[in-house]
């Protein structure tokens, strides 16, 4: 099994560096977070946005054609497919109560809470 160490080198040597990669992801990150319709959408598909956006930074540092990267941007996207091809859960308002964050009313958090208090 190979050390922490050989497979950290292997990657800077692969993608560059990791502080400077980070932050051109960050940057990609934040340009998306800004966007009309993030707040908008549900968590999963937050998650497969950030995850894609990771894997176009390793494209965009590192060898164009590791097919791995495109896969897995593939992937992310069909797990959002996936989701959103399912049918609506009954509890779609609960998903959206609990949706909270620093510019959430009082209210709105005290019934998210309440929610999740009720959860068995």
């Amino acid at each position: 099994m190979a050390k922490l160490a050989d497979i950290l080198k292997q990657r800077e040597q692969q993608y560059g560096s990791y502080a400077q990669k980070s932050l051109e992801i960050q940057v990609m990150k934040d340009v998306v977070r800004n966007s009309k319709n993030w707040n908008e959408m549900p968590a999963y598909m937050q998650e497969s946005i950030d995850m894609i956006i990771s894997k176009v930074g390793r494209v965009l540092n590192g060898d164009i054609t590791h097919v791995d990267n495109f896969k897995d941007i593939a992937g992310y996207a069909q797990l959002v497919c996936t989701e959103l091809e399912q049918p609506e859960p009954e509890n779609e308002e609960a998903i959206k109560i609990l949706k909270v964050d620093e510019n959430s009313s009082p209210e709105d958090i005290e019934a998210a809470l309440a929610l999740i208090l009720s959860v068995e």
